[in-house]
């Protein structure tokens, strides 16, 4: 159940309450209070700390591009070696990513590209060299993407700090 103790804002899926009809069985504020202390963080507050987040994002997003670039510009003699270079990628975006950016920027695209190629080099008879610079050349206009969205923020930010 989820109550709404507001004056007047209705909220679908809530029952309306007054504060004082609401009574919590077993419940330890301390142990609240704690809970929600140790999850909450002002370490952004400090300075350098969003400079210091933008230059280890653009230091990430360049060593992604010349993985993929190393990784999806190389010859391809066939549909075993588009499926090895495709899971080096997914493996990187997966394991590789400490702040799990692009995990969370890229899975998607990725692997609707990496299915369609796939598909495509299967029963299309796509040449696998082909599709590997497809999804190659979409995974470098999504960090190109990236990069101008963060790069004048970080122009910004640190002009300001």
């Amino acid at each position: 159940k989820v109550y709404n103790t507001s004056d007047g804002a209705r909220i679908d899926g809530t029952l309306p309450a007054r504060l004082w009809d609401i009574s919590l069985r077993g419940f330890k504020k301390r142990e609240a209070l704690k809970l929600i202390r140790s999850d909450f963080s002002t370490k952004y507050t400090k300075e350098g700390y969003i400079k210091s987040k933008l230059e280890k994002l653009l230091e990430d997003a360049q060593k992604f591009e010349k993985f993929v670039e190393d990784t999806l510009s190389t010859k391809m003699e066939g549909r075993g070696d588009l499926m090895d270079a495709l899971n080096t990628v997914f493996a990187w975006i997966y394991n590789t990513d400490e702040t799990q950016t692009f995990k969370y920027m890229l899975r998607g695209g990725f692997m609707q590209m990496e299915h369609l190629c796939l598909f495509l080099s299967h029963q299309e008879g796509i040449l696998s060299e082909k599709c590997a610079h497809l999804i190659r050349d979409y995974l470098l206009q999504a960090l190109e993407k990236f990069r101008d969205l963060v790069e004048p923020f970080f122009v910004a930010k640190t002009q300001t700090l």
